[in-house]
């Protein structure tokens, strides 16, 4: 009989956890509705800094608001690569809602209410070699509810 790697089996046990606890009566989208709804640009506000805070407490939605600039710190963990500072911001461009909760991963919703839609994200890296006399880059792409 094959042995799977422990690592695997975490993976599994986590992943069947997390998709249990998604379906069902308390799933996101109830967990949503009774969760303070904070929006972005007040975040830094004594009492909606206290409930970010106090996230393993109670889940908290923040709502981006079409025009906003988030700023965005680009955090990479790795013994192989580091990244140079850069000040970067994400220019929302419709308004949707970020379930931010302790027992799963953060979910989106474009209506502040439907967290549950299985849209399709995407992660991909790859290559630009403009020209021999450039240097070639990688691209890291994500697709959030992509336009393609």
């Amino acid at each position: 009989m094959r042995r799977l790697p422990s690592s695997w089996c975490r993976f599994s046990i986590v992943g069947l956890l997390v998709a249990l606890g998604s379906s069902g009566c308390g799933g996101a989208n109830k967990v949503a509705a009774g969760a303070p709804h904070i929006p972005f640009n007040q975040l830094s506000q004594g009492q909606y800094s206290e409930q970010l805070m106090s996230l393993g407490e109670q889940p908290v939605v923040i709502h981006f608001k079409v025009g906003q600039e988030v700023p965005l710190a680009f955090v990479m963990d790795s013994r192989l690569l580091t990244i140079a500072p850069q000040d970067l911001k994400l220019h929302v461009k419709s308004d949707f809602f970020l379930l931010l909760r302790a027992d799963g991963p953060p979910l989106l919703s474009e209506d502040g209410v439907d967290f549950e839609e299985k849209a399709p994200n995407t992660f991909m890296v790859d290559f630009d070699a403009p020209k021999a006399d450039q240097p070639a880059k990688l691209k890291l792409r994500l697709g959030l509810r992509s336009e393609q």
